[in-house]
């Protein structure tokens, strides 16, 4: 995830939005406008024990695809991102100013916040996306070329991999035409 979300911010930065697949069923508070796993403790409300649903939490991303827990069912678009820019001391950052980031940016010193995400639906369309929930939730972005091939040139070289029409992935894709 690391990769795609420095390609998500680096676009950000030369200006251009990024247009994403993710599963919305988790995590998703439409009174708070809020993309975020943690805002309710389900365990609580429903009386269920802290480690059933510690269990599926702490469950591999690609253990949560496997066992059909997520799946990618729908697309919005990344508009802005509020990262800090800083140097790792022990346990403490020393943040730089909005006017010393560079572009693009070193993701080795970098801390993402939060994202705020538009929304195709809701009376409020814009929303505000954890960090983690990105990291759960996400499965695929478009970016612009320009970018990929500037992090690693190898990647637009690979063959390309032909999805079935019922993967989860082929299933929001706007390629596919069903």
């Amino acid at each position: 995830m690391d990769f795609i979300k420095k390609m998500a911010v680096n676009s950000l930065l030369e200006g251009f939005p990024v247009w994403f697949g993710a599963d919305v069923s988790k995590g998703y508070n439409r009174i708070y406008n809020i993309l975020d796993e943690e805002l309710i403790r389900t365990d609580l409300l429903f009386g269920c024990p802290r480690g059933l649903t510690k269990m599926v939490s702490e469950m591999s991303k690609k253990s949560r695809i496997i066992y059909k827990d997520i799946h990618c069912n729908h697309a919005m678009v990344l508009t802005s991102v509020d990262v800090s820019i800083g140097i790792s001391s022990g346990n403490s950052w020393e943040i730089q100013t909005d006017n010393e980031i560079d572009k693009p940016i070193d993701f080795k010193n970098c801390v993402v916040n939060k994202w705020q995400v538009e929304n195709s639906w809701g009376e409020d369309k814009l929303l505000t996306m954890t960090d983690k929930w990105f990291d759960n939730n996400v499965f695929e972005i478009v970016v612009p070329r320009h970018l990929v091939e500037k992090e690693d040139a190898r990647l637009l070289r690979k063959k390309e991999i032909k999805l079935k029409p019922w993967d989860d992935l082929a299933k929001i894709s706007f390629l596919n035409p069903n």
